[in-house]
């Protein structure tokens, strides 16, 4: 199944799935030990399932026994991972919106947590990172020239969906994470 149910699955990876277990479901050619970017420069030991592939998913450990997941993410470009409501990798913010019923709220662009907004669904909640379309990248250069409030949508800072600026913007997932516990080792990233 690609079905991400929020608070509880991300296809068939639940809170106590071991990565024997990870790698015995997804076969041990699918599967690869790897450094996984929690965020600052900061990386975690984890598993990559699928790698180099649209539907590629990363789990980093919560224990060093590599017993229990503490979150599991996909970043790829394809549309397979999904919520019940239909969330993946490319909504655009638009269908957020029009799924929740209203604006959404996120964290401002411009540094590693940027665009993350947190999704709730009658299972519990994803969180996802949003991020601005490279077209309306051109745009918010062009805004940022005569009007002031595109510093309003960046840094540590919460947005909303119906900012002014943001509503020029094509912003779309660029991530779906489904976390549990936290991981139980980071490191400085080797690059």
């Amino acid at each position: 199944s690609w079905r991400v149910v929020p608070g509880q699955r991300f296809g068939p990876i639940g809170p106590e799935l071991s990565e024997a277990r990870v790698r015995e479901w997804f076969g041990q050619a699918s599967t690869s030990r790897s450094d996984i970017h929690i965020g600052e420069g900061f990386c975690a030991a984890g598993l990559r399932v699928y790698q180099g592939r649209p539907w590629e998913i990363e789990i980093a450990w919560s224990d060093s026994t590599r017993t229990r997941p503490a979150f599991v993410r996909t970043a790829g470009n394809s549309a397979k991972w999904h919520t019940p409501k239909g969330v993946r990798v490319g909504t655009a913010l638009a269908d957020l919106e029009r799924m929740n019923g209203e604006p959404v709220e996120f964290s401002g662009f411009g540094w590693d947590y940027g665009g993350r907004l947190r999704w709730e669904e009658e299972s519990g909640e994803v969180l996802l990172q949003l991020t601005i379309d490279p077209e309306s990248v051109q745009r918010l250069t062009e805004l940022a020239a005569a009007d002031r409030r595109v510093n309003e949508i960046s840094g540590d800072r919460t947005v909303r969906s119906d900012h002014p600026i943001v509503t020029q913007l094509r912003i779309t997932v660029r991530s779906v994470e489904l976390h549990w516990d936290r991981v139980w080792d980071s490191r400085d990233c080797q690059e």
